[in-house]
C-alpha cells in the first residue's frame, strides 16, 4: 500500500472459479445427475453424438471380447489395447443396429458389383465372340502361357472389361500362340536324356557358351541363357524330351546335340574352345586343365557323363 492513498479491500483471485460455465455463479453447489443428463442431452442435440453417459458397453470388435490379442512367449496372452483387457468397450446404444446396417449395406454393393460384372462380361462377349472365345480357350490350355496374355485374362476375369487396343493385342496373341504351337509340334522331336540325368540326378549344371543347362528350385531342367535374367530357351521334360520355347537358335540345338552324342568329350571339345570349364564356368588357367578342357575337381565330378547309358 501506498502511503498517502486509501486502503482497498482485498480481492480473493478465485472466486470466479465457483462460476458455472453459464455464467451463473453456484458457489459450492455440486451438478446434479439431472444437470449430467440435461448437459448430455444438450451435447447429443448440439453435435449428433452420443455422450458418455449414454454408451453402453459392447464386445470389443479387436478382440472379439476375449481381451487379448496375440501371444508372447515370455508373457503369454497380450491384453488388447482397444478395450484394455477387459473385452468390452463403449459405443451408442444402436451401434449393434447400425453395425448390422452397415454389414447389409456392404452384402447389397457387394451384389451390385457382381451385378455389373457379369452384365460387363455379357456385353464385350457379345460384341466380340472370338475373341473372348480364343481368350476362354487360352485359358484352359496349359502348354503354352504368355504373361501379357495372362495378364489380359486377369484383367477380364476381375472387371469384365478390355479396351478396344487389348481386344487387337489379344487376336495377334493368340495367333502367334497358335503358330508357336504349329512350331513346337511340327519340330522334330529332341530326346536329351543324357544331360537330363546330369543336370537332374548329379544336380550339375552345364555352360555350354551361348546357353547353359540349369535345374530350377521347382526341379525342372531347362535351357537358359547364359546371363542371369536373359531368358529360358527350352525345357527339359521328363524322359529327355526337349519343349522348344522362344529363343532357341539352331548353335544352342548343335550344342545340346553335341553334348548329349558324346558325353563328357563334348564338354571337354567345348571348354578347350572356349578358355572356361563347362561344370563350373570358372576360367582354365592351369596347363593340364586348359589342355584337357575341364579342370580335376568338375571331371572327377561328372565321371558319370562319360557312360553311354542313363
Amino acid at each position: 500500500m501506498i502511503a498517502g492513498q486509501p486502503a482497498q479491500a482485498s480481492r480473493d483471485p478465485f472466486a470466479d472459479l465457483n462460476s458455472d460455465l453459464d455464467g451463473q455463479a453456484r458457489p459450492g453447489q455440486p451438478i446434479e445427475a439431472e444437470d449430467m443428463i440435461e448437459h448430455a442431452e444438450q451435447y447429443s442435440a448440439r453435435t449428433g453424438r452420443s455422450s458418455s453417459a449414454q454408451r453402453v458397453p459392447v464386445a470389443c470388435p479387436k478382440c472379439r471380447g476375449s481381451g487379448t490379442w496375440g501371444f508372447s512367449n515370455y508373457r503369454g496372452p497380450l491384453s488388447c489395447f482397444g478395450c484394455k483387457g477387459t473385452g468390452k468397450v463403449l459405443r451408442a446404444p444402436g451401434y449393434e443396429i447400425a453395425k448390422a446396417q452397415r454389414a447389409k449395406a456392404a452384402a447389397r454393393k457387394a451384389l451390385e458389383a457382381a451385378q455389373a460384372l457379369e452384365a460387363n462380361r455379357a456385353a464385350i462377349s457379345a460384341a466380340h465372340p472370338a475373341e473372348i472365345a480364343s481368350l476362354a480357350a487360352y485359358r484352359a490350355q496349359s502348354r503354352y502361357r504368355s504373361d501379357f496374355m495372362d495378364s489380359l485374362a486377369s484383367q477380364f476375369a476381375r472387371t469384365g472389361h478390355l479396351s478396344t487396343g487389348q481386344l487387337e493385342a489379344l487376336t495377334r496373341g493368340i495367333e502367334k500362340q497358335k503358330e508357336r504351337a504349329l512350331a513346337q509340334d511340327g519340330a522334330p522331336l529332341v530326346i536329351l536324356a543324357r544331360i537330363e540325368k546330369f543336370s537332374r540326378v548329379d544336380n550339375l549344371a552345364l555352360h555350354l557358351g551361348a546357353c547353359k543347362v540349369v535345374q530350377f528350385g521347382s526341379g525342372a531342367v531347362a535351357v537358359v541363357a547364359p546371363d542371369f535374367g536373359g531368358g529360358t530357351f527350352a525345357i527339359i521334360e521328363h524322359g529327355g524330351k526337349l519343349r522348344r520355347m522362344r529363343g532357341l537358335t539352331d548353335e544352342m540345338l548343335a550344342l545340346l546335340l553335341e553334348v548329349e552324342k558324346d558325353g563328357i568329350e563334348a564338354v571337354k571339345r567345348i571348354g578347350r574352345a572356349t578358355g572356361r570349364c563347362c561344370v563350373c564356368a570358372r576360367k582354365l588357367t592351369d596347363e593340364n586343365s586348359i589342355e584337357a578342357g575341364i579342370g580335376p575337381i568338375c571331371a572327377e565330378r561328372a565321371s558319370a557323363f562319360t557312360c553311354t547309358e542313363v
